[in-house]
C-alpha cells in the first residue's frame, strides 16, 4: 500500500506541476493579452485628445486671425473717419483763425479811435 501512497504523490506532483505551469503560461498569455489591448486603447485615446487639441488650437487661430482682421478693419474705417474729421475742421480752423484777426484788428482799430 505504500507504494501506491508513493505513486499517487509522485503522480499527484507531476499533475501539480504541470497544472502550475499550464496556469502560469494562461496568466501570462492573459497579461500579454491584456497589455497589448491597453496600449492600444491608450495609443487610441492619445490620438483622439491630440486629434481634439489640434482642432481646438486650429479654432484659436482662426479666431485670433478674425480678430485681427477685424481689428485692421476698423482701423482703417477709424483713420477713415478721423480724416474726414480732420478734413471738415480745415476749413473750420481757418474760419476761425480769420475771426480772431478780424476781431483783433477790429479791437485794436477800435482802440485806436477811441
Amino acid at each position: 500500500m505504500s507504494g501506491n501512497r508513493q505513486e499517487a504523490k509522485v503522480w499527484l506532483r507531476e499533475v501539480l506541476g504541470e497544472a502550475r505551469a499550464s496556469l502560469g503560461d494562461a496568466v501570462s498569455y492573459q497579461f500579454t493579452d491584456l497589455e497589448h489591448n491597453l496600449t492600444l486603447a491608450l495609443e487610441e485615446a492619445i490620438d483622439r485628445r491630440i486629434k481634439e487639441l489640434d482642432k481646438q488650437i486650429g479654432d484659436i487661430d482662426r479666431a485670433l486671425a478674425e480678430d485681427a482682421a477685424t481689428r485692421k478693419r476698423k482701423r482703417a474705417e477709424f483713420q477713415g473717419e478721423r480724416d474726414q474729421i480732420r478734413a471738415k475742421l480745415g476749413p473750420l480752423d481757418d474760419a476761425l483763425i480769420k475771426l480772431r484777426r478780424g476781431t483783433a484788428v477790429a479791437g485794436a482799430e477800435g482802440t485806436d479811435g477811441g
